[in-house]
């Protein structure tokens, strides 16, 4: 999880394994781009957002990436790969689901302050 899925093509082709016996990775890359990114809408403030700090459209993002991975058929636990600004909802998606993030790994996270207090 980063900005968006170009910047997300980097940083899985720099980062999954590659075998060496038949030179293919072996794993599916999913580089979804966050809210706003790349021109994609931004939701409105939940309403239990009260402050308008962005919190919940963080928490948003992350209960996002789990209806994109029921969408493809994903029901089971999955790495998750996160650098700079994708770290806070990476963050939030290993919280708010644990069932579906079998582990964590933050390449350089970076996080708003507001949200940064929440986590």
């Amino acid at each position: 999880l980063v900005g968006g899925f170009d910047q997300g093509l980097v940083v899985a082709a720099d980062n999954l394994p590659v075998s060496t016996s038949t030179g293919n990775r072996g794993y599916r890359a999913i580089v979804p781009s966050r809210f706003g990114y790349l021109g994609t809408p931004l939701p409105k403030f939940n309403s239990d957002d009260q402050a308008g700090n962005g919190v919940t459209m963080v928490g948003d993002q992350a209960d996002a990436y789990v209806c994109l991975l029921d969408s493809l058929d994903i029901h089971l636990a999955v790495p998750v790969i996160a650098v700079s600004a994708g770290s806070t909802s990476a963050l939030q998606f290993a919280l708010r689901h644990p069932e579906r993030c079998s582990c964590l790994v933050l390449i350089s996270p970076n996080s708003p302050s507001a949200v940064r207090a929440v986590i």
